[in-house]
């Protein structure tokens, strides 16, 4: 049945619905436990902190000047949170991406 054209892909599209689910479902905590708290112009180890008090990991692309944490709502499946910074480690910008792998 797998061989089949098509199953492949409502395989996948039933693997999306179900990302989309984790993801939603999860997307208030993580709006209260992070974005709520880090904003632009707080410092880096004000958002280091709240991450690290959340759980999360993060890393941090000092030639790009950005901060990367990822919450894993389930296989194939997160929201990352990603905050550019300044020359002074000051958030100058903030992106909350719900990531969807469809696998």
């Amino acid at each position: 049945m797998l061989n089949q054209p098509g199953c492949t892909s409502v395989l996948v599209g039933a693997s999306l619905r179900w990302q989309e689910n984790q993801n939603r479902a999860a997307r208030p905590h993580f709006d209260a436990i992070i974005t709520s708290k880090v904003k632009i112009g707080d410092t880096l180890s004000h958002a280091l902190q709240v991450l690290t008090d959340a759980g999360l990991t993060y890393s941090i692309d000092r030639f790009d000047h950005t901060l990367v944490s990822l919450l894993r709502t389930g296989k194939g499946c997160g929201i990352q949170f990603r905050a550019k910074l300044d020359d002074g480690d000051r958030i100058t910008d903030i992106k909350v991406q719900e990531l969807l792998t469809g696998l």
